[in-house]
């Protein structure tokens, strides 16, 4: 498959998810928290993650890590706003609700390739939704999804439904308590946490390339920032010099062509 069929692909998927049910929400959100908010925000937007850290403070809840900068195009950084996003996500449904997260998004690929890694852009705001219906501010929240269009709303139900019954991304550790519970979900649920944890190790692995490959990339580029530093500063002077040479020059000329003008003018008056 060729790149520009495959650009084609992810422009179509990233199109699609951007007019979906939980970039709606997350805009509803955004325009009760943030007054005059009417920009849609874009894919880059939200992969920045300003947007959904505004979304999380309306939760109301603890904010274990705060660092969250404009990453301005540095991937590092948007690496460590993803982090501190999960990171809150993660405190709140295993220290505070008691819940195992059993899929988390993979935010070092969608630091460093969002275009391809979609799907873990949408895993994420999943997450973050799930903590909605679960905050101190629920009746706002509330409010917030009746503003959404009914076939938006629908989606988000059966969003909060899976996160509820089913225990591929989200496991209550009380289901198994329950008479009616279905053994067979939780052998399925443990098999896929299995997975998911040797898939986590795979992950810190390229996470860790990714960091050392995107600092060694940020030091190259500042020893050629340097270089052509030296080269301009190098330019810079010679352009100088030539300026002054050239000043020179038409002085000089200037001059020659005054005592050309003095000399015509007496050899005229002598003649």
């Amino acid at each position: 498959m060729s790149l520009k069929i495959k650009s084609l692909i992810y422009q179509n998927e990233c199109e699609k998810f951007m007019n979906g049910p939980l970039c709606e929400w997350l805009c509803n959100c955004l325009d009760l928290q943030i007054k005059n908010f009417y920009k849609k925000p874009t894919y880059s937007d939200l992969v920045d993650g300003m947007m959904m850290h505004q979304v999380f403070l309306m939760t109301d809840l603890n904010v274990v890590t705060k660092d969250i900068n404009v990453p301005n195009g540095d991937p590092i950084q948007r690496l460590e706003n993803l982090r501190a996003i999960l990171d809150n996500i993660k405190y709140f449904f295993e220290e505070e609700c008691n819940l195992l997260l059993v899929q988390v998004p993979k935010i070092h690929l969608l630091a460093e390739k969002p275009m391809n890694n979609i799907k873990e852009m949408e895993l994420l705001l999943k997450l973050l939704f799930g903590c909605s219906l679960k905050c101190p501010r629920l009746s706002i929240f509330m409010k917030i999804m009746e503003k959404c269009k009914e076939s938006t709303q629908m989606e988000l139900i059966k969003y909060a439904s899976e996160m509820t019954e089913r225990c591929d991304v989200i496991f209550d550790p009380e289901l198994v308590l329950q008479e009616d519970f279905n053994k067979s979900s939780i052998y399925d649920a443990l098999v896929f946490i299995r997975l998911v944890y040797k898939e986590n190790i795979i992950c810190q692995s390229e996470h860790s390339d990714f960091a050392y490959n995107t600092k060694e990339k940020l030091e190259e580029a500042q020893e050629d920032l340097q270089h052509l530093n030296i080269k301009f500063q190098k330019v810079k002077c010679e352009l100088q010099e030539a300026k002054e040479n050239l000043y020179h020059h038409e002085t000089y000329a200037n001059n020659l062509k005054k005592e050309n003008q003095i000399l015509g003018l007496s050899f005229h008056m002598n003649h």
